[in-house]
């Protein structure tokens, strides 16, 4: 019976970039001088499910660049296939980024009840 594969680096990974992410946008949200309050929350949530998807896509794809090079027996050193898979996973996660900035945006300019509570939202969000 093959004993299970523990991919605790890959974890480490993940559980890095979720906590850098979210200190970094709740410093960002205190230097603009925002309160933590419910509509806050529910953006750095609503930002946090695809940091989180976005730290399991890159992980899947370098490990699985990693297993095909070692497979195929190529002598490319590690560094440089996990550059490679990055890089191609980065330009597709950055314009589907500024799609949903953009996609976002018209919600800051909202007037009334709405013009309260969703700025908030976009701004944690982004």
């Amino acid at each position: 019976m093959k004993k299970p594969v523990t991919r605790w680096r890959a974890a480490l990974v993940g559980l890095v970039a979720i906590s850098v992410s979210l200190v970094t946008a709740a410093l960002v949200i205190w230097a603009l001088g925002e309160t933590m309050n419910l509509m806050v929350l529910a953006g750095l949530v609503a930002a946090l499910v695809l940091v989180i998807d976005d730290a399991i896509v890159d992980v899947d794809a370098i490990a699985r660049r990693l297993r095909r090079a070692r497979a195929a027996g190529s002598d490319k050193p590690t560094a440089e296939i996990i550059l490679e898979a990055t890089l191609h996973l980065r330009s597709a996660a950055f314009y589907a980024g500024l799609i949903i900035v953009l996609a976002a945006l018209p919600v800051v300019f909202l007037n009334g009840v709405a013009g309260a509570f969703f700025p908030s939202i976009v701004l944690a969000f982004v």
